[in-house]
């Protein structure tokens, strides 16, 4: 039975529109970090690592993608 070195929680979902008002998208990111805390606590796991990806229309330049580990974090 192959037992991957690391594991990943993730949450990834397909928008049918635009969103351009600020608390309309901090309020779906918050929908998909919710959903990825609620999964890591079922497996009482604690994360090492927040990535963070996020692709829109070639037009408005396509997207973006960071990461950053828990100890480079600036509370």
């Amino acid at each position: 039975m192959y037992i991957p070195s690391s594991r990943s929680f993730g949450k990834s979902q397909i928008l049918f529109r635009d969103y351009t008002n600020r608390k309309e998208v901090e309020l779906l990111l918050l929908e998909l970090l919710d959903d990825v805390c609620f999964r890591l606590r079922m497996h009482q796991v604690v994360a090492q690592t927040i990535h963070l990806s996020i692709g829109y229309s070639k037009q408005t330049g396509g997207g973006f993608s960071r990461q950053k580990k828990w100890d480079e974090l600036r509370v």
